[in-house]
């Protein structure tokens, strides 16, 4: 939270509706200093949190957001 203060998606703000979420999962950090690094974590709500998780979404360093193109753009 000393990064972001609210989903960069939704702009929801309250903690109790955000999840810190990694960009580089956990499993593929080298040690736990990556795995805390405050610049591999986003805050989102939930259901980005879950787009984000299966690909379906991403973001550029400027913000914006990717979608996945198995996401169907209607």
């Amino acid at each position: 939270m000393r990064f972001e203060s609210s989903c960069r998606l939704t702009g929801i703000s309250s903690p109790q509706f955000l999840i810190a979420s990694h960009i580089k999962p956990w499993r593929s950090c080298v040690n736990g200093n990556e795995r805390l690094d405050g610049n591999n974590g986003l805050l989102l709500s939930p259901n980005v949190d879950l787009l984000f998780d299966r690909g379906l979404i991403g973001f550029m360093e400027d913000g914006s957001v990717i979608v996945s193109s198995h996401v169907d753009s209607s």
